[in-house]
This record gives C-alpha cells, structure tokens and sequence, in this order.
C-alpha cells in the first residue's frame, strides 16, 4: 500500500470519487469539526450520490464508539438502494465499518488544517506518543469534572488512529484549510 494522495480541492475529490461509481459505499473518515459532513454534502450534490452522515444515528447515553449509533437503522440507510454510491462519513470510521462488517474502498480522510496546536491539530494525532495523549486526555477529562464511568470520545480518538492509522491507510487525503 502506498502513501495516500492529498487532495486540496473538491473538483479534485470528485473526480477522483467519479472513478469509485461502481462501489456501495465510500467512506468519509477524520477528527471531529475537520468538516466531514459539510464536504461530504457537497460532494453528495456534486455527484448525485446518497449521503449517510453516521452523526444522525447517535443514541443517547454514555457509550463508546461505534455502540453509541443505532447500528440497525445506519444498517439500514446504507443498504437502501441508490444510484452510485453511499458517500459515509463518521469519525472512527474503521470501527463503524467493523461493526457494521461494512470495508468500503476508497475511503477519504479528511484533514483539518488548523495551526493552533489544539487537539483537533492533525499533528497531534498523527505524530504521537499514545500513552502519554491517553493520560493527558484523562486527566483532562476529569478535571473539568465528567463522569470517569463515560466513555471518553479524546480517549477514542487516539486508540482509533494508533490501531487504524487512518490518515496513511486512506486512498486519499483531503486537507481541508480552515482559519483558526
């Protein structure tokens, strides 16, 4: 597998998903607020392809990822027939994919460009040392005074993207420049 390309517009993006026309489902994957969503509605009009977003199958309650989606139903929305491909988009993607026993070639990952040194920053999660992000989330987490009992989104975000490495596994990425 070789690195994946990067891709900084959308004309781009949807020619290169023009050439994915056959496939069920493509995948839309990357931190939260990269603007997952928002790019895979565009590209959605752009092709006329269905749009799945996982974020409106979320239940509520404490749970981690995927388990927090009505898996049933996201099953469901994506197995509708359609023409051309579901377009996916979720944070976590590969755990969605699993749990629905779903691997959808190419998957995108989206990139979000955003030099503030925050923890949405793609270095953060791309050039990291696990255990000590996982402790500094955590303790993060507590002090601004969560339930240690939940599921800690940070938490899976990191264990995500050091067993799928998403961002050098996908067909392309997609760098999204946003101000900060």
């Amino acid at each position: 597998m070789g690195k994946p390309l990067i891709v900084w517009n959308e004309d781009e993006l949807a020619s290169l998903l023009e050439a994915c026309a056959d496939l069920p489902v493509i995948g839309i994957d990357g931190l939260k607020y990269a603007g997952k969503s928002r790019l895979t509605d565009r590209l959605g009009a752009k092709l006329g392809w269905q749009v799945v977003h996982a974020d409106d199958f979320i239940r509520f309650g404490a749970r981690p990822y995927p388990e927090i989606l009505d898996l049933p139903a996201l099953s469901a929305a994506i197995q509708r027939p359609s023409l051309g491909p579901k377009l996916l988009d979720s944070i976590l993607l590969g755990t969605v994919l699993d749990a629905l026993s779903l691997a959808p070639a190419p998957f995108i990952y989206v990139r979000r460009r955003n030099p503030s040194g925050s923890l949405y920053d793609p270095g953060y999660y791309e050039h990291f040392d696990p255990e000590q992000m996982l402790a500094v989330a955590a303790e993060q987490y507590l002090l601004a005074g969560a339930n240690p009992d939940e599921p800690m989104l940070e938490c899976e975000l990191i264990q995500y993207h050091q067993r799928y490495d998403p961002a050098n596994r996908a067909t392309a990425v997609f760098e999204n420049v946003v101000s900060s």
